[in-house]
């Protein structure tokens, strides 16, 4: 067992910290969509149909 505990601290603090920025990036983009949710939703639609058409002119 104390062979495995440097490994075990490592898996833990890794998925903490990716929890961590998963909870914080979810938080930040909901608080800036809200800010800016008309435009962002533009440019989505504005993305995504040129990416349609660029996709399918052949």
């Amino acid at each position: 067992m104390p062979q495995m505990a440097p490994m075990m601290w490592v898996i833990l603090f890794t998925f903490t910290l990716l929890v961590f920025c998963l909870i914080f990036s979810k938080l930040y983009f909901l608080n800036y969509s809200k800010l800016n949710l008309i435009e962002s939703e533009d440019m989505t639609n504005q993305s995504l149909s040129s990416l349609a058409s660029t996709n399918w002119k052949w």
